[in-house]
């Protein structure tokens, strides 16, 4: 720190320490206000020896501490010396509530200390470990509490030795399950969940959500209207809180359940309006504890599995971006390798076929033929090799278009198996997305892949076309056929085209019979608007099975 001589600390350290000194107030009233406030809210039911029901501003200091700052625990620590000093009357001896406050103040400093060394910084409790963590950090807190306050109620002759294990018990249910209601409701609403864990918000959800909320109070308030309590009818809509609504939609389903124990008790209801410890409220400390818990671990349990699934979903794109990069990678080494050599080959060919010509050769020799049969070889390598290359790079069907994608396919078969593939389609760019055209290609791949394998047709025709919002493509041929409707063991062709169509909304229709030739029609809705800005631009045009020129 620097200092000056004569006017105190530097110009730039003065409002800096102004505005720490200005947090630290903000932050100490905060809590104190907080703290005050839920215990005053906690207040209608007091049993003997001022033991809460649900002990909230526990939660409350231990939350707002570890998210804010440790230092702020003096605002607790005043509220809780005037909740003890007359302005929330106890009626116990002086040296009995110094004995509690300190135990208080023991109690969420405690626990805040712990919860940030268990849980880090910026914990959702988004995964089991956190919340068991959470839970941990607060038993601490709240063992130490119970037991000064049992002690304390004994020193002041409140309780006889035989009674602290009573007062200890349900001191010690009253303030976890204000500690567990209170902090994890701050802690997930306080800070932003994992992206893709929760549930989108539109005004289905909001209804479903408004809807769950108003049976949970619904049922409480016949749960806690009846002279037998029976608060489990209150966990199947907890549940379904949890499960479809995450973290938030438990924490707050578990509210709106404890305020209407509270406010129901405070109107005198049963079944814990006694003001004394009774069975009755043991069993609704109990509810509270195990309802809290339980629905915590079961949000918890399900952001865990909505992260699992949004992590492997990005791993599978990682995964998928570096097959992708790899692809390029080899494409173009390809390209720039065994391409260039089969170009030069063909070119050395050429040029050997034109010197023999010019040559007088003996009758009868062979090294015309030769070399016919090594520039023909060369010229077939080279456009499988393109072909191959172009199917390499999965952006060059966006880049060249689904017409001379496919056309390129038939130039790889023409030079393998010596039949005639024609593709053709519209000059323009087709009026597709990306992953529609990406999804047309593959299924016309498949078609004339089967058909040049399997018709024995000697030629394959192929023909894109896009009218009334739809784009087809027909691939026929003139081969022996066979029965669609037969199944084929080992032949997954026909269920991969009809699944990549219905990916995008459209149909396969196949037609054949045997000894007729086969027909395979896949239809596609078109975009009226594509995303990638193509629809009217020229195209390449498909033509007799050649690829393009180049494919870099």
């Amino acid at each position: 720190m620097t200092w000056r001589v004569g006017s105190g600390l530097a110009p730039r350290e003065a409002p800096v320490l102004r505005s720490s000194a200005l947090r630290l107030l903000a932050g100490n009233l905060l809590v104190g206000l907080g703290y005050y406030g839920l215990a005053k809210l906690g207040s209608v039911v007091v049993l003997t020896g001022a033991v809460q029901v649900a002990w909230l501003p526990l939660g409350y200091a231990a939350a707002v501490l570890y998210l804010g700052d440790l230092r702020w625990f003096a605002g607790a620590a005043i509220a809780d010396l005037l909740l003890g000093t007359g302005i929330y009357h106890f009626n116990y001896h002086v040296t009995v509530m110094t004995f509690e406050t300190l135990g208080n103040i023991v109690e969420f400093t405690l626990a805040a200390f712990l919860m940030r060394r268990l849980l880090g910084r910026g914990a959702r409790l988004d995964r089991p470990y956190e919340v068991a963590a959470m839970a941990l950090a607060l038993t601490a807190g709240v063992t130490v509490s119970a037991t000064v306050g049992a002690v304390a109620t004994w020193m002041g002759h409140q309780v006889t030795a035989s009674g602290m294990w009573t007062i200890w018990h349900t001191w010690w249910l009253g303030d976890m399950s204000g500690g567990l209601l209170v902090a994890p409701l701050l802690l997930v609403w306080g800070q932003r969940l994992t992206p893709g864990t929760g549930p989108t918000l539109s005004r289905s959800v909001v209804g479903q959500a408004a809807g769950v909320l108003a049976l949970v109070i619904a049922l409480s308030i016949v749960a806690f209207s009846m002279s037998y309590p029976l608060p489990y009818i209150v966990f199947p809509p907890l549940i379904v809180a949890a499960t479809y609504f995450g973290l938030r939609g438990a924490t707050l389903a578990l509210a709106c359940a404890l305020a209407v124990a509270i406010g129901m008790t405070a109107l005198r209801t049963v079944p814990f309006a006694q003001q004394s410890i009774t069975s009755e409220v043991l069993s609704t400390q109990l509810y509270i504890f195990t309802a809290t818990l339980t629905m915590l671990s079961i949000g918890a349990a399900v952001s865990a599995r909505k992260r699992a699934a949004v992590e492997l979903a990005q791993t599978q794109q990682r995964a998928a971006e570096r097959a992708e990069q790899e692809r390029h990678r080899i494409a173009r080494d390809l390209h720039d390798s065994v391409s260039q050599t089969l170009f030069s080959l063909g070119l050395h060919a050429g040029i050997a076929k034109h010197e023999a010509g010019r040559t007088e050769l003996s009758s009868g020799s062979a090294l015309p033929e030769a070399i016919a049969e090594m520039a023909a070889l060369a010229q077939a390598a080279l456009l499988e090799m393109r072909a191959s290359i172009f199917d390499l790079r999965g952006g060059a069907i966006a880049e060249q278009g689904l017409v001379t994608a496919l056309a390129a396919h038939g130039a790889a078969l023409t030079v393998r198996h010596d039949v005639r593939v024609t593709v053709t389609g519209p000059d323009d760019r087709l009026p597709l997305l990306p992953r529609t055209e990406e999804l047309l290609y593959r299924i016309g791949q498949e078609a004339i892949t089967n058909a040049v394998k399997h018709s024995g047709s000697e030629a394959v025709i192929a023909q894109v076309s896009a009218d009334g919002g739809m784009v087809t493509l027909i691939v026929c041929d003139q081969g022996g056929g066979f029965d669609p409707d037969s199944s084929y063991a080992g032949h997954l062709g026909l269920g991969l085209m009809r699944s990549r169509a219905a990916e995008t909304g459209g149909t396969v229709e196949v037609t054949s019979a045997p000894g007729s030739g086969t027909t395979v029609r896949a239809t596609v809705p078109a975009d009226p608007m594509p995303a990638n800005g193509l629809a009217g631009l020229p195209g390449p045009r498909g033509r007799l099975a050649a690829p393009p020129g180049s494919v870099t």
